[in-house]
């Protein structure tokens, strides 16, 4: 039972945090009254990061932090803060880092002692609360590390200081390292788009040909590197390479296998964090809204480039989920689900087929079959995740729309909409209600993508609601803030929220032709170039300059679940220097993606996003103006037809014909300045009219369907 008293979390917003306001723990958040008192009272500093979602954070916080013998050893002995990671992305990267520098590895719960100057000395992950027996070896527990690190700080202060010192360091090497360019003198002379296609090759290496994604289990989605494999395949394809087949065949292996497994949520849409085995078959039950926004887009950019309409059904029924379960009221987007539900992993999720049997009656036989769902169970205790059965369930899968033999006249979406009205009477899982810029970016661009490709108003309407939230509610005084959560927003933005963001902005303008989202991007890009910009080497710092100093200043430039920060910075500029005019944005871009070419192809899944940045800038973009007429009627068609090709290296701005028709002062009063390249250009004959446009100027006015299509026809030949 948890104590009824509070520490000082019970006044902080966070839903992680506050989970843990009652611990006998008395925890701090980060602040530097924390730090003063560790420096008062000469102790160690005992730093905890977690999230909401996260599983193990719950299971070291029912053995050891709601523990009154466990607390006690705390408060006795060291100061100890509790940090959310999705507030404080800053402080999670800097000792993360520490962590695997000391351990060789990392996660979450995230456990590191501190010097009361916040330099780290010892660290790990999930520590249990008593000592365990593995074979001949004793793992130590959390109660014996916290008395071992007491002692030492105690007796061996010195070399812990000394070690605290040499972590700090070499975490600030690392982040002021310069890569140094690999020699292009070998005599070859490459084609700009080479790196890609070498790095895309090595990325192949690592590829599970059997079951998809990359590596082995735990496996991760890593959308990333299937949106490079998706553009290759493309690019490749279109200049007659043979090896467009295998990175096609990469996605199409991981998109496949993903949506057939429990990583999937067959019953209600989305997808967990990860799976636990490599066949994607038993989840990670926690689903978060970047995994989500990520894989929503890619499922309908890869229908809109193969026509597999099973997966344009994976990305709706994705972006229905998070439209569902993560939206708030406010139009804005929730962070993540918990694993847990009741205590226990995987509650809400979870079936015994004596339930499945009692739902369906007669129809039960076939979905368990279908679906993989025995008397045993496949999972633990009995109970059953429900995924496609890979050896009935595919003899079945095409029958999924239609009344299956043997049923009641029922088809298994009828079924799957009866267990999914079972689910929803059982008790869910949290539901962490932090808005985070950054993450409502990446929703944004997917509902974006949504409405691209159905063209349902739903979609549309949804990336607007969340836009305007944002700028509403966090783009406070000309700068963006990290999160909204118990009615307030806080902390200084990272550079992800005004990259993601700015990003989502531009989206936001190829379907919507209010002129406030290309200026709010143009807004959001200089901020970064004034605040996060690292001009001496080319980079982007992850804090603003005028954010808390911490022992070191980071940067973000490998991918990892999300795409790095600065990749997406690089495709922005790359974008709104086609849009603006403005030189200077395109060399920022092109001086980051020549510093970090010569790690496309040596590190290949943390550079996917950058490599495709690369790609984008060397495929000479064209962007297609589209000035509307006012009658929707005729509107929506043409921009339909420019949205459904696939073509990566092309962009959609809208001009709204509506918005700048202002009588005697002009018809571009409101146009933003930055804009020059809308100036002149109106709907002609009171049509839909469109420019295709590049870095060397626009073709003549096209305003018939007609010649729309051949022309992006004749597009897709040329790439």
């Amino acid at each position: 039972m948890k104590n009824q008293t509070t520490n000082r979390l019970i006044n902080e917003s966070s839903p992680y945090l506050l989970q843990h306001a009652s611990n006998p723990v008395q925890w701090y958040p980060w602040c530097e009254d924390a730090s003063s008192e560790a420096l008062k009272q000469d102790k160690p500093i005992m730093l905890s990061v977690g999230y909401a979602a996260c599983h193990w954070c719950h299971v070291m916080e029912k053995e050891s932090f709601e523990d009154e013998e466990t607390a006690k050893i705390i408060n006795e002995n060291f100061i100890a803060i509790k940090v959310d990671r999705e507030e404080r992305p800053d402080v999670d990267d800097i000792y993360m880092a520490a962590v695997q520098l000391m351990t060789g590895h990392g996660g979450w719960p995230l456990t590191v002692f501190l010097t009361p100057q916040l330099k780290p000395f010892y660290g790990g992950t999930y520590f249990p609360k008593e000592n365990r027996q593995y074979g001949q070896q004793t793992m130590p527990g959390f109660k014996t590390i916290l008395k071992a690190v007491s002692r030492s700080w105690v007796s061996q202060r010195s070399e812990i200081e000394a070690s605290a010192d040499n972590v700090t360091s070499t975490i600030n090497a690392l982040n002021e390292k310069i890569l140094e360019a690999e020699s292009e003198s070998s005599g070859e002379q490459r084609d700009d788009k080479e790196p890609v296609v070498e790095s895309g090759l090595r990325l192949l290496s690592q590829f599970d040909k059997q079951w998809g994604g990359f590596g082995r289990a735990p496996k991760f989605p890593q959308a990333l590197c299937l949106f490079l494999c998706l553009h290759l395949a493309y690019k490749l394809k279109h200049v007659n390479d043979s090896r467009h087949g295998l990175f096609l065949e990469a996605v199409r292996t991981s998109l496949d296998h993903m949506a057939d497994g429990g990583i999937y949520d067959h019953l209600g849409g989305g997808f967990a964090r990860y799976a636990t085995d490599e066949k994607w078959l038993v989840p990670h039950f926690e689903k978060m809204l970047y995994d989500n926004a990520l894989l929503a887009q890619l499922y309908l950019e890869a229908f809109c480039f193969t026509h597999v309409d099973h997966w344009r059904q994976i990305g709706c029924q994705t972006l229905d989920f998070m439209e569902r379960e993560l939206s708030a009221k406010n139009g804005a987007f929730y962070s993540s689900l918990d694993a847990d539900s009741e205590g226990e992993e995987g509650k809400f999720y979870l079936w015994d087929k004596s339930e499945i049997t009692k739902i369906l009656g007669s129809d039960s036989d076939f979905f368990c079959r279908m679906f993989a769902v025995t008397d045993q169970g496949n999972f633990e205790a009995g109970k059953n995740v429900i995924y496609i059965d890979r050896v009935s369930g595919y003899g079945l899968r095409a029958q999924r729309a239609s009344p299956l033999p043997g049923c009641s006249g029922q088809n298994a979406d009828l079924m799957k909409e009866k267990l999914f009205a079972y689910r929803a009477q059982r008790v869910r899982p949290g539901l962490d209600k932090k808005v985070l810029a950054s993450w409502n970016g990446l929703a944004i661009s997917a509902f974006v993508t949504g409405y691209k490709v159905t063209g349902q108003e739903k979609y549309l309407e949804k990336a607007k609601n969340a836009g305007h939230f944002i700028l509403a509610n966090l783009y406070i005084g000309g700068r963006l803030k990290h999160v909204y959560a118990g009615g307030q927003a806080k902390f200084s933005g990272y550079l992800d929220d005004y990259a993601f963001f700015a990003q989502a902005l531009i989206d936001l303008a190829g379907i919507d032709g209010n002129p406030v989202w290309l200026k709010k991007a143009l807004d959001l890009t200089n901020s970064i170039l004034k605040h996060f910009y690292d001009k001496k080497q080319a980079d982007f710092f992850y804090t603003a300059d005028d954010q808390e100093k911490l022992i070191s200043r980071t940067k973000n430039s490998n991918d990892g679940p999300l795409p790095s920060a600065t990749s997406v910075v690089v495709f922005n500029l790359i974008k709104l220097s086609i849009i603006s005019g403005n030189e200077s944005y395109k060399q920022i871009a092109q001086a980051v993606l020549d510093k970090y070419k010569p790690s496309f192809s040596r590190l290949p899944s943390q550079y996917a996003n950058m490599a495709a940045a690369w790609d984008f800038a060397a495929g000479r973009p064209t962007l297609f103006i589209f000035i509307t007429s006012g009658n929707e009627t005729l509107d929506k068609p043409v921009l339909q037809a420019l949205h459904s090709a696939y073509l990566p290296d092309k962009m959609v701005i809208i001009k709204d014909s509506r918005q700048y028709r202002l009588s005697d002062q002009g018809p571009d009063k409101l146009l933003d300045k930055r804009l020059t390249i809308f100036s002149d250009k109106y709907p002609l004959n009171n049509q839909p009219t469109v420019y295709m446009c590049n870095e060397y100027g626009c073709q003549p006015p096209l305003n018939d369907i007609d010649s729309i299509h051949v022309a992006l026809k004749q597009l897709l030949k040329v790439r």
